[in-house]
């Protein structure tokens, strides 16, 4: 899955927001063992609906390229997450159908 300044290969990854009471925060996002993978920007999103589970939301390309990982959604909460991305790819993302993928907490 792509995100912003890196592809995630299957595995198991951490996200620590670096400053979360900012409106616009930078994650660090960690591979099991704890090495860093990359850093990027997101800002806070809110939910339209009422699934409270945690999510991953993602752009699924057309033609089976890899996923683009939009943002995330903690347990129980409204809000979430949203990476800015670069123009062209945000552009990229904006044509692509979006989907909430369900995800099992760790623990």
């Amino acid at each position: 899955m792509v995100v912003p300044g890196a592809t995630l290969t299957p595995g198991t990854y951490t996200f620590i927001l670096s400053n979360p009471e900012s409106s616009r925060d930078v994650v660090n996002i960690l591979r099991e063992d704890g090495t860093a993978v990359t850093s990027a920007h997101a800002k806070r999103v809110s939910r339209n609906n009422e699934n409270r589970d945690l999510a991953l939301y993602v752009a699924l390309n057309e033609s089976g390229g890899m996923p683009m990982m939009k943002g995330w959604f903690y347990p129980g909460d409204r809000d979430g997450y949203e990476f800015v991305y670069p123009a062209d790819q945000a552009r990229t993302i904006a044509r692509l159908e979006s989907v909430e993928i369900p995800v099992a907490p760790r623990g």
